[in-house]
């Protein structure tokens, strides 16, 4: 039913359910506003270190240890696991996790593994701890050393050097490449690669996922190139090093250093059962590929992410810090700002540029479904998908007083394919990190209330759709009592989903009772039946 329409037919309750949804309205709004800046700067890192090891521990894996960069981490275990990619799954599910991998440790024994190649008429090998000193093999047999990874795809995800590549492969859907039969070479950035073309860069890419497949395969070469064969090309070369784009790479040799394009080879010859990886000092762009942030290379950016929004570039002072991660907390859950700024005397943000974006911040994760800002050294931009007319007529206000370039496309309408990808990913999303209440109560069970972040912007991601909250109680009680309640919890979600920002017509609540209560070995979970569910029609 439409959230305007009367929920019960009997006056008196609906007075009282009225008068409700008023106060929590104040309620809400006082604690928006109420939230103390201190505890936004700190903390984020230490607590995913603490909590992640915990909680898959809780389910079966203990032991491990997680060091974490903002979101970003690395697990390590004290032996190898049985299900590498069960855990990672697990551990993404965890709140707060953007990207984790897995440490060596987990996937291989660090005892080292040696075999050699055999045939039925070759001589036995020689006994380990025989006294023997070399393997001894056949004439026709070469010693090769066993891989430590099926595939490309699982040496880059294994640790925390090349996480960002690893990552970015699935966004642009380019797992089923690098896990492939192959072979395959890829030329590969670490990190360090990549926070060198700053976050505004990242953001682009990621917002465009059809461009960064384009990146990432001009990386890729559709053969097993060693280091070896690399330099012995450069002598008499008859096949050109082409990549999974159509590019043509330039292999140099500068001094003893092996230069791809204009990046420099670092570790090379990191293989794997279908290829091979060499890593690179720098990201690669193809021929005519032009991002807008690179025009001008941001000294300041904010990127909003679902349900976060992240700050990096140098400021002038810790107090100018404090400002902007405040701003940035007024309509996000301080946990879920990411804090990345580095305090440098030198920085250029001060006057002008500092004003705008603090008046930016709080209107972004309202504003964009997704997106960046920041300043580029002359001026403030932002960029992105608005969410409606209004949040676009916002955005020219600021850009209008304040001199703001925008970039801005309309949100899409959602198709019938879309609606049912939205409706799956809700449903994941609320199954994997319920909103529970208290007893007897409308008050969100501790730490939930920043799942409302990432909520917001699943459900603001489409235009044309409507997503009915549906709340649930227990069995115990009243039932009249019951469907009171759950309306009420149903409430709770609905208005802190309009808080950030989802359009009250694109929403609709609902309460069930007790009558679907969850049931774990036939027997009811009260703790888990209280809880909202959320249902998506697509709407013409």
């Amino acid at each position: 039913m439409r959230a305007e329409l009367l929920l019960t037919p009997d006056p008196a309750p609906v007075s009282r359910y009225r008068r409700r949804i008023v106060g929590l309205g104040i309620l809400v709004a006082l604690l928006f506003v109420s939230i103390g800046a201190p505890m936004y700067l700190q903390g984020i890192e230490r607590d995913l270190e603490r909590r992640v090891p915990e909680e898959l521990a809780e389910v079966g894996f203990p032991g491990l240890t997680a060091s974490f960069s903002g979101q970003a981490g690395v697990l390590r275990c004290p032996a190898p696991l049985p299900d590498p990619e069960g855990t990672l799954h697990l551990a993404h599910e965890i709140v707060g996790v953007a990207v984790v991998t897995l440490d060596r440790s987990c996937r291989v024994s660090s005892a080292p593994t040696v075999t050699a190649s055999t045939t039925p008429s070759s001589p036995p090998a020689a006994d380990v701890g025989s006294g023997t000193d070399e393997l001894s093999v056949g004439p026709e047999e070469t010693p090769t050393t066993l891989a430590a990874f099926d595939t490309v795809g699982e040496l880059l995800r294994s640790g925390s050097r090349f996480s960002v590549l690893a990552s970015l492969a699935g966004e642009a859907d380019l797992v089923d490449l690098v896990d492939g039969a192959g072979p395959i070479t890829v030329f590969a950035p670490d990190n360090d690669a990549f926070d060198a073309l700053t976050a505004d860069v990242l953001a682009e890419l990621r917002n465009e996922p059809e461009l960064l497949a384009e990146v990432l395969r001009h990386h890729m070469v559709p053969a097993a190139r060693s280091l070896a064969d690399l330099r012995d090309d450069r002598d008499d070369r008859d096949d050109p090093i082409e990549t999974l784009d159509g590019s043509i790479l330039a292999v140099t040799r500068d001094g003893s250093l092996l230069r791809v394009d204009d990046a420099t080879v670092g570790d090379g010859d990191l293989n794997a059962g279908n290829g091979v990886v060499h890593a690179i000092d720098r990201v690669l762009m193809p021929e005519g590929v032009e991002l807008r942030s690179l025009a001008g290379l941001p000294e300041f950016v904010v990127v909003l992410r679902p349900g976060s929004l992240e700050l990096s570039g140098p400021v002038a002072s810790g107090l100018e810090r404090l400002r902007l991660v405040t701003a940035a907390s007024i309509a996000l859950d301080p946990g879920n700002v990411i804090d990345d700024i580095e305090v440098d005397p030198d920085g250029a943000l001060g006057g002008d540029p500092l004003e705008t974006l603090l008046e930016l911040l709080p209107v972004l994760p309202t504003a964009l479904t997704t997106g960046s800002a920041g300043f580029d050294g002359t001026n403030v931009f932002v960029r992105g998908t608005v969410l409606d007319d209004d949040a676009r007529a916002v955005l020219d206000d600021i850009a209008v007083r304040r001199d703001v370039t925008l970039e801005l496309e309309a949100r899409p309408v959602a198709t019938s394919d879309d609606a049912q990808e939205l409706q799956a990913e809700l449903s994941e999303f609320v199954d994997e990190f319920p909103f529970e209440f208290e007893p007897d109560s409308a008050d969100l069970a501790e730490g939930t209330e920043a799942r409302l972040d990432v909520l917001a912007a699943l459900v603001k991601r489409f235009d044309g759709l409507l997503v009915t909250v549906e709340g649930h109680t227990d069995t115990a009680g009243n039932p009249r009592t019951n469907l009171d309640l759950s309306e009420f919890r149903a409430a709770v979600v609905y208005l802190g989903l309009i808080q950030r920002g989802v359009p009250p017509e694109q929403l609709d609540f609902v309460g069930r009772g007790g009558e679907a209560p969850v049931l774990v070995g036939g027997v009811e979970d009260p703790a888990a039946s209280r809880r909202v569910e959320l249902v998506v029609e697509r709407v013409e």
